[in-house]
């Protein structure tokens, strides 16, 4: 809900500021016939992409695939709509909520999956926020008195993706001086790449947990459809692991400065109800 909250800030006059998940009670007020309607339309083999991994025979298999398929009604392939040029605007929100403790969040919105600079960006919110010993972690709860919890991440999509801050602050934090240190941090790999060392243990951590996800063959199967959705090309899911491979710490710091523009950042401090920030 908080990552929500946030992407409908980033993702302002953008169709990805919609949540993923539609609340119940918009569900139940739509009725039959237009969820019909959409899935008439939405969902025809012109608009699917099949994934089959594994050991299989490839002529056999695709044989059979023609067989169970070629003679469903094809349907039209849906057009897709340009996302609008996003605009640079800096945006502070608070909102109050029933969250047990106030939470501030930092969101940029930086280039879609089939960006070339992608992987990078995976990276660097891995070398940031993976893990209780990341940079924004560590950098944030080493006091006891500023957070409990911090972490980053990226929130992929096609045509635009979100790279996210968040931390629970502490009861007795001064909210000023936690959000200066939350961005003073997060803005550290623009001003100085990381050490080798790091940059290593970031990679490493991402494509080990990337190569062992991918060993389900649902997963492998997914991936594959994801690259097809997001680029147009399954190919992209392996290229992605490339890319990783050949990244550098001057590539992370490249990265860093194009996408990290304060100009175009999204604060939100989440207060819960009687709170006071």
């Amino acid at each position: 809900a908080a990552l929500a909250r946030l992407a409908a800030s980033v993702f302002q006059g953008e169709p990805y500021a919609r949540p993923l998940v539609t609340p119940a009670e918009a569900i139940a007020a739509l009725g039959q016939e237009p969820v019909e309607a959409w899935r008439a339309v939405q969902l025809v083999p012109a608009n699917a992409v099949l994934a089959i991994v594994g050991r299989f025979e490839p002529q056999a298999t695709l044989e059979l695939v023609r067989r169970s398929f070629e003679a469903l009604p094809r349907g039209a392939v849906v057009a897709r709509k340009p996302l609008p040029a996003p605009r640079a605007v800096a945006r502070r929100v608070r909102a109050v909520t029933d969250t047990p403790a106030p939470m501030l969040l930092a969101g940029w919105r930086v280039p879609g999956a089939a960006d070339p600079d992608a992987p990078a960006i995976e990276l660097l919110a891995i070398a940031m926020g993976g893990g209780e010993d990341s940079r924004i972690n560590h950098a944030l709860t080493a006091d006891g008195r500023t957070a409990t919890a911090a972490q980053c991440g990226v929130d992929r999509r096609r045509d635009g993706s979100m790279l996210w801050a968040a931390a629970v602050t502490a009861a007795a934090a001064d909210s000023a001086a936690a959000e200066r240190m939350l961005l003073d941090v997060m803005g550290a790999p623009a001003r100085e790449p990381l050490s080798d060392d790091d940059f290593d243990r970031a990679r490493a951590q991402l494509v080990t947990g990337e190569l062992f996800r991918i060993q389900d063959l649902h997963t492998r199967a997914g991936s594959l459809v994801d690259a097809v959705f997001a680029g147009g090309d399954p190919a992209l899911a392996d290229a992605r692991l490339a890319a990783l491979a050949r990244l550098t710490p001057g590539d992370l710091q490249r990265v860093a400065r194009r996408i990290l523009d304060d100009n175009a950042r999204t604060v939100l401090w989440l207060i819960p109800e009687g709170g006071a920030r």
